[in-house]
């Protein structure tokens, strides 16, 4: 039997294609690794302001508990916007975030939207018409 003699073009060829495929396999599980670290990295900054969220409202909570009324039932009467309005500033105060609270028609100058709350408002009025 006699062997053929493979050419020197083939031999690139294959040698090519195996580099090819060794690079993009690589590349492949960098990338899934890259995308797996930033995924951790966006969850774990989430998980910290939840709990800098959560700081804020028991701080909120500890700070105003005397003040707290009960109806005849025994039942605290807590105005959701002053408490709201409350965690936000201490969310505010403690961290890079700021939440401000806004609407279209506000009854305080320092409630007034902005520029972009303004846009985001008239789109999210946008959306409820449809």
């Amino acid at each position: 039997m006699a062997m053929k003699r493979v050419s020197l073009r083939l031999k690139f060829a294959v040698l090519f294609v195996v580099v090819i495929a060794a690079v993009l396999g690589v590349s492949i599980i960098w990338s899934t690794f890259t995308q797996q670290k930033q995924a951790e990295k966006e969850m774990l900054e989430k998980a910290q302001i939840l709990a800098q969220e959560m700081d804020a409202v028991w701080t909120f909570f500890e700070t105003n508990q005397h003040q707290f009324k009960t109806d005849e039932d025994g039942n605290y009467e807590l105005y959701c916007v002053i408490a709201a309005k409350s965690v936000g500033k201490f969310f505010t105060s403690e961290t890079d975030y700021i939440i401000h609270y806004t609407n279209l028609t506000t009854r305080r100058a320092s409630d007034v939207p902005d520029g972009f709350e303004l846009e985001a408002l008239n789109a999210f009025s946008m959306l409820d018409q449809n």
